[in-house]
This record gives C-alpha cells, structure tokens and sequence, in this order.
C-alpha cells in the first residue's frame, strides 16, 4: 500500500499508520525504495507492540493501554447481555513514545 500511495503522491514527508503493523511494512517499504527515514520521510504507527522499538528505525508511535481497553469492553458487553447498568464510558490515558523514525520535515 506505501509503495502505490509513493508513486500517486510523491513528496509527503510524513505518513501516519492506523497500527504499528502498517507502519513497520511501510518502513520495509521505504528501505527497499531507498527512502531514508526520517531524513526525507517521518512514519509513525499506533499501539506500541513490542516490535516497534526493535524496528529499523526505531518506530515513534502511540502507546494505548490495550488490555484495559479489552477488559472494560468485555465488562460493558457482559453487563448489557446480562440486562445489568452498562459502566460508563471512560477515557483512558494514551501515550506518544517518541523514537527515531520521525524527524523535522525535510525543507
């Protein structure tokens, strides 16, 4: 999906991924076609698996409390099933963990 979205739109500096998957494939992506990131191009992914710091770079992304996220899911789904008060929804706490494949934009 970089590669095409790379060659109908050339020159956008920064790429923002729904997930860290995406984004670790679109830096594969960018190796292969001789883009250096964050040089010429910024990634970013989302989620903070465990993968992302191990990346080449070293992807900058969001770190979401997943588990919790599930847990209270699960809880408002069973809680509705059984007929019962459905917890409220909440916001939970996200975070930017900042590595090495975002940069200043390239003038």
């Amino acid at each position: 999906a970089f590669a095409l979205l790379h060659k109908r739109a050339p020159g956008f500096t920064a790429l923002v991924c729904g997930n860290d998957v995406l984004a670790i494939g679109a830096l594969c992506e960018c190796a292969a076609l001789g883009i250096r990131v964050p040089q010429s191009l910024s990634v970013m992914g989302f989620d903070d698996i465990d993968m992302a710091a191990g990346a080449s770079p070293p992807l900058t992304t969001v770190r979401v409390p997943a588990a919790e996220i599930g847990r209270r899911a699960a809880a408002r789904m069973l809680a509705r099933l059984a007929g019962e008060a459905v917890p409220p929804i909440e916001e939970l706490p996200a975070g930017l963990v900042v590595r090495e494949s975002t940069g200043p934009a390239p003038r």
